[in-house]
Order: structure tokens, then sequence, then C-alpha cells
């Protein structure tokens, strides 16, 4: 966090048990929300009320959080619920009224959440060293099936391979995938021996997660009133598949059929979503 007005800087550690996808609702939009990871974004952000050393009293900082470290599960509320500020006058006298109020904007959600923007530069370096050793598996295998034509054998292939004219360009790329694949086996090697939870980007995570959660539960709200309306759970089973639970009732339904519910009209819109960890 950061003082307005004096520039000093300071540190504080949290625990959250969920994240917020923050609509902006209410009075003083300045910012639009149209997807679930911009929400997510505003809502690390905020000013707060603290005393700063400098002033000897109480000053604005501006906050931005930061995730330090992965949990196994994440969800993610949506702030669709606000309280509505209003004045009224009654015996003469301005009196301070309120109401509850929906926001029905939609919002996307992914099926597939990428949490690496939202943490911090040790988290990062982690992931994003997982993700180059990942690509460079990748590379490598693609690679190979390039060069495998479809149809011969091994002697056929290697015969085909003597005969077959070499070209500078691809000498060179062959290096680069040698050196590519090189610093990807001393990884790997290294990966190998025992890794213990402090050197985890969160406890429970495989060594090498590479910061990728997968869209597996939500709870959605049908209806325009903060104090009503209906609540459904949707949970996904395996694959495509979803049930969907609605009260005693219990149907089955696809993917297609859960990413739509961003908002924007009277039917059913996300309020919870629930992600876990995927590879």
């Amino acid at each position: 966090m950061t003082c307005d007005q004096t520039g000093e800087t300071g540190v504080k550690r949290e625990i959250t048990r969920k994240m917020v996808c923050n609509i902006q609702g209410g009075g003083g939009i300045n910012e639009t929300i149209n997807h679930l990871t911009e929400g997510i974004a505003l809502g690390l952000k905020g000013t707060l009320v603290k005393f700063s050393e400098a002033l000897q009293r109480d000053a604005t900082w501006t906050r931005t959080q930061k995730i330090s470290r992965l949990p196994r599960y994440i969800c993610v509320q949506f702030m669709r619920f606000y309280w509505k500020h209003s004045r009224a006058i009654e015996e003469g006298r301005e009196v301070e009224r309120g109401e509850k109020c929906k926001i029905m904007r939609p919002v996307t959600f992914p099926e597939t959440l990428d949490i690496y923007n939202f943490c911090s530069d040790k988290v990062q370096e982690v992931l994003k060293l997982n993700r180059d050793r990942h690509g460079d598996e990748i590379l490598g295998d693609l690679k190979r099936e390039t060069n495998s034509e479809p149809g011969l054998g091994a002697a056929e292939e290697s015969k085909a391979a003597e005969e077959k004219p070499s070209d500078p360009m691809e000498e060179d790329e062959d290096e680069d995938l040698k050196a590519a694949l090189a610093l990807s086996t001393a990884m790997n090697t290294a990966d190998s021996q025992p890794v213990s939870n402090k050197d985890r980007v969160g406890y429970g995570l495989d060594p090498d997660f590479q910061g990728n959660y997968e869209l597996f539960a939500l709870v959605t709200h049908k209806g325009r009133l903060a104090d009503g309306g209906h609540y459904i759970g949707w949970v996904r089973q395996e694959g495509d598949d979803w049930l969907v639970f609605d009260d005693a009732d219990v149907s089955p339904c696809k993917t297609e059929d859960v990413l739509p519910l961003k908002g924007g009209g009277d039917y059913h819109m996300a309020y919870l979503t629930f992600y876990r960890s995927k590879n």
C-alpha cells in the first residue's frame, strides 16, 4: 500500500477465503466491467484510512493486493448486491435513506481461470518457469511429429532422413531446439527432487502447477430483488456433463448451458463461481 500524500509504502498480509468480482454498482461508476478477470482486478484495488508516520495522523492509502500463496480451490463472489444511498425530507429535515439493489449487468466468466496476473512477483516467477518448461516440451513433441513421415517405419525414416538434403535454416532450428530441450531436461531433473510445501506456490498444488483453474461449480441467482429471488446450484460431473440442483429437482446439462449464465436479464446469473486447480 502507498500513502497518497507522502508516498510512504507498507506491506500487510491478510488471509482471505474468497476473491471478489467488483462490478462497480451504485453511484460513482468510473470503470466498466464486462468480464470476471476485470472485476477481480478491480476488487484487488482500493483505498483505506491508515496512520501515517510522516504526517503523524491518519491519511488515505491506496491498496493493491497480490496473491502470495495459491489455494487448490478458488471461490469468486460477484458483487451483485449493494446498498443504494438516498436522502429524504421528513418533518422538515433531511434524513439518510437507502435500499438494497441488484446489479443486472452481464459479466462473463471463463471455463479456465488464469490467476497469473493477480499473483506476487515471487509466485509469478515460479508459474512462468513451469509454463516455459511446459512450452519447451510441447515444442519438442511438435518437432518430433513434424520430422516423422506417416506410414514409414523406423528404418525407412532413417533412410529418408539420410537422403534428405540438409538445410542451414533447419540446422539452426535443430540447434536451438537441442538447447531448449537440454534446459528443459535440467529443469526436470531439478524438479524430480523432493519438493517441500514451502517451495511450492501453494499447499497441495503440484510442483509444476501453471496457475490455471477449472470451473467446476457455481451458484446462480434469479430475480431482480436483493431480498428475494431463487438460488440454484450447478456442479460439473465429468467433462462437459453438469448437474443442476433446483431445490429437490436435479437435471443434467452441458458446459454450453452454464457459461451463458452471465446476467443481463431476469434469468439465472452467476453469483458464486468455484474453480479448482488444473495443469
